[in-house]
């Protein structure tokens, strides 16, 4: 329940913020600003605990430049059930449930009016919310990715994949490859 409400009330404020930045950008004559919204499918990496499970999210993008852009973004991503053997027995292993908030840079690499493509990257924390009772952590997390995106007017279509990188307790990580397929709606 508490998880809930934090997702709605953040993607609540990041499209107020987003609602109120067009109007100077566009009197500065920058990049487009917009939100959108996204999801898929997430794939850990070399971790016993956690298995292929989907992903959903929402993020704003403000115009810093024509081919700059800051991306504000939180996302949901929970993992399928895995197991690993112990003996003769086989346990069974609830993956934890992460709640990812970044702040990107996404650089555009050119390509047509219709068809563009873009490198990010950025920074931000995850909350980790561990099954069976033993706690959410929050840490700090890394990313890294391309994009191509697909624009008729105001409305795009993108594919990203990325890599999550979110740092935990004793110098260990937990890594993550996540495919984002998307619609964005830009107000310039």
């Amino acid at each position: 329940m508490r998880r809930t409400f934090t997702f709605s009330l953040l993607a609540l404020l990041v499209m107020v913020t987003v609602a109120t930045v067009p109007s100077g950008g566009a009197a500065l004559g920058v990049a487009k600003t917009g939100i959108g919204a996204y999801g898929f499918v997430h794939v850990p990496i070399l971790q016993d605990d956690a298995a292929t499970g989907s992903l959903y999210g929402v993020r704003g993008r403000f115009g810093l430049l024509p081919l700059l852009q800051a991306e504000v973004s939180i996302m949901t991503l929970s993992g399928g059930e895995s197991s690993i053997r112990v003996g003769e027995q086989t346990v069974r292993l609830d993956s934890p449930e992460m709640t990812s908030f970044t702040l990107n840079v996404v650089f555009k690499m050119g390509g047509s009016i219709a068809l563009s493509t873009y490198a990010t990257g950025g920074v931000g924390w995850t909350l980790l919310s561990v099954p069976d009772g033993r706690g959410d952590t929050r840490e700090p997390t890394i990313n890294v990715g391309a994009g191509m995106e697909v624009g008729l007017g105001p409305v795009s279509a993108d594919v990203s994949p990325r890599l999550f990188i979110v740092n935990t307790a004793g110098g260990a990580s937990r890594k993550t490859i996540a495919l984002l397929a998307g619609v964005n709606y830009f107000f310039n």
